[in-house]
């Protein structure tokens, strides 16, 4: 039987929580239970649209005791005091057992540029111990990604794992060849609803740089699933999407 590794799924309480959410980290292992899913990584709503401190540190209070939920701390660059240095910070996640960091520079987050100038520190010391970073996918307030912006910072920090969530079909026009650029660039499916689109992107650019995400509580999980175990792709590359890449991904961490 296929294994699934979720890489983007949250808990703990939103503003306006979605209809049939949940919150705890037992009520997400009984729906991980009911897709059939192994494990997930998990953020906190608390982290999202609070505090990434506070809602760092409830995660880790809820998920102690749960092995199959992995954490990810969402994080910020520390220029206005809110979050430690850069070293400071990603020692102490490293030391709490967390190798996936979150962040949501865009008007949906936390409003931060991940220019060199603000975000370079930080994206060099996660690049330094090869930590997978999370970027929600529309940065922005504005019609169109900042595609150059994306390239460059493949390219500045090539060592570094970026992976997109929030992404959708239309943008593939333009990550076929930035996927194909920029080998250290994942993309999450959980948004991925494009008819075909997995067949057509392992097509193209092959299936090591997609990661099998659900989006939960906020995304109904069923079409990120059954893109996957539908795609008339080979069991190995629906292996690679469903844990594979990822699991690789946490294993090239640098503690």
């Amino acid at each position: 039987m296929l294994k699934f590794l979720d890489c983007n799924a949250a808990i703990g309480r939103w503003k306006h929580p979605p209809i049939g959410g949940y919150e705890t980290a037992d009520e997400l292992e009984a729906v991980l239970d009911y897709l059939v899913v192994d494990s997930a990584v998990v953020y906190h709503a608390q982290a999202h649209e609070v505090s990434p401190a506070v809602g760092n540190s409830l995660l880790m209070e809820e998920l102690a005791g749960h092995e199959r939920l992995l954490p990810s701390w969402v994080i910020f660059p520390h220029h206005t005091g809110e979050m430690p240095k850069p070293e400071t910070l990603v020692a102490a996640m490293l030391a709490s057992g967390v190798q996936i960091a979150r962040m949501m520079p865009g008007y949906d987050g936390h409003r931060f540029s991940l220019e060199p100038w603000s975000a370079g520190p930080l994206l060099e010391e996660l690049a330094d111990h090869r930590v997978p970073v999370f970027v929600d996918f529309m940065f922005f307030r504005r019609d169109d990604p900042d595609w150059k912006l994306l390239f460059e910072l493949c390219h500045r920090y090539p060592e570094l794992p970026l992976v997109l969530t929030g992404w959708s079909g239309l943008a593939s026009r333009s990550f076929y060849p930035l996927c194909q650029v920029c080998p250290n660039l994942h993309l999450d499916t959980s948004g991925y609803a494009l008819y075909r689109g997995v067949e057509a992107f392992c097509q193209k650019v092959g299936g090591r740089q997609l990661l099998y995400g659900s989006g939960l509580p906020k995304r109904a999980p069923g079409t990120a699933l059954t893109t996957i175990t539908h795609a008339l792709i080979s069991d190995e590359e629906k292996a690679l999407i469903a844990h594979g890449n990822l699991r690789r991904l946490l294993e090239e961490v640098v503690t």
